[in-house]
């Protein structure tokens, strides 16, 4: 069985010809199927992103200081100054591996509550997911736009953080995901105008007892000036 777990087939299916037309002068057109007998090594076959251009894979600056402003907005800020800067483009998805370090843990209950709308998180006896440092990305909004990896025990995933400059929540979009042998994600983004999510779910094959890509779907968005993501 151990053998399996790194096995990757190419499977080529044979599509039905344009029209329902087949004879011997047609020669139909076949597509590759990537399959694994695990999701991870099918999420490395499938990627859709640049993994160099993950910000929390290249090693990123934070600073680690005591917050104790009174003012919700003064508190937002001095948290998400200790978060480091990147620049477009920005790729998330599930692959590379991200090295976590348990100093950047993410555990105001101020900012999680009022910035991220997670008001159930320290509410939780065993909670199976944390939050980590992120990646903070200057515009002229005159909002704070940040990036934050939640961890699992199965996985991660990155969303996309729109906070007004009084600290408080405006929006938030799923940007990558690795969370289950259900689906993963996969997102882009050139610009905060120009935003690209791909999902892709997985099917199962059980005659041969492995994964593949069922179907993908990919929908694009744009940061309005209310700092609302708009599907376009």
């Amino acid at each position: 069985m151990d053998s399996k777990i790194s096995l990757v087939i190419v499977a080529l299916l044979l599509m039905g010809c344009p029209n329902g037309i087949e004879n011997q002068h047609t020669t139909c057109p076949k597509i590759e199927r990537l399959e694994s007998y695990d999701y991870q090594t099918l999420n490395k076959l499938a990627n859709e992103v640049d993994t160099n251009l993950n910000p929390f894979a290249n090693s990123p600056e934070y600073r680690k200081d005591v917050c104790v402003e009174s003012k919700v907005a003064d508190h937002i800020q001095c948290i998400i100054q200790q978060f480091a800067t990147a620049s477009f483009p920005l790729h998330f998805g599930p692959e590379p591996e991200v090295n976590l370090h348990p100093e950047f843990v993410l555990e105001d209950s101020i900012f999680i509550e009022y910035a991220m709308n997670d008001s159930t998180y320290f509410e939780e006896d065993e909670r199976q997911y944390a939050y980590y440092l992120g990646i903070n990305i200057p515009n002229k909004f005159g909002f704070w736009v940040v990036v934050i990896q939640e961890v699992y025990s199965v996985g991660r995933s990155y969303h996309l953080f729109s906070i007004s400059p009084s600290g408080q929540f405006i929006d938030r979009l799923l940007l990558g995901s690795e969370a289950s042998d259900v689906e993963s994600v996969f997102g882009k983004i050139e610009s905060l105008q120009d935003i690209e999510v791909i999902t892709k779910s997985f099917g199962y094959d059980e005659s041969k007892e492995v994964l593949f890509f069922d179907s993908s779907q990919t929908k694009k968005y744009f940061l309005n000036g209310k700092g609302k993501f708009i599907a376009k």
